[in-house]
């Protein structure tokens, strides 16, 4: 499962989880979720639509509490250390506004490092 602003999505392995220490017997109670944030920098819309696959990667920090520092902590450590990365586009906020859901979602189909 996958769980963004309080809302699931199926699709997490059993090895994820017995890594965060959930044994498979043990009922899991999952966020639902509650609403929507929409402000002039963002539309949590965006995720409504967004299409999850099982190797996704989510990154979802607080506001001004190290999204950016933990995009290139993910990068470095999926590609291997490369200081060339460019994490900024491979990891785009998705709930940001800018560009439009149009021309956003298909973008980042083959990104699959995703800010909120």
């Amino acid at each position: 499962m996958h769980v963004h602003f309080g809302w699931v999505h199926e699709g997490w392995s059993c090895s994820c989880l017995l890594a965060l220490g959930v044994e498979m017997s043990q009922e899991i109670k999952w966020p639902v979720k509650m609403g929507e944030l929409h402000n002039h920098h963002f539309d949590s819309t965006m995720w409504n639509d967004f299409k999850f696959r099982d190797d996704d990667i989510i990154i979802s920090t607080y506001a001004k509490a190290g999204t950016t520092w933990m995009q290139q902590i993910v990068a470095q450590l999926m590609f291997e250390g490369d200081p060339e990365l460019a994490v900024a586009e491979m990891s785009p906020w998705v709930d940001l506004r800018i560009p439009p859901k149009e021309v956003k979602l298909p973008m980042i189909e083959s990104k699959r490092i995703g800010d909120s």
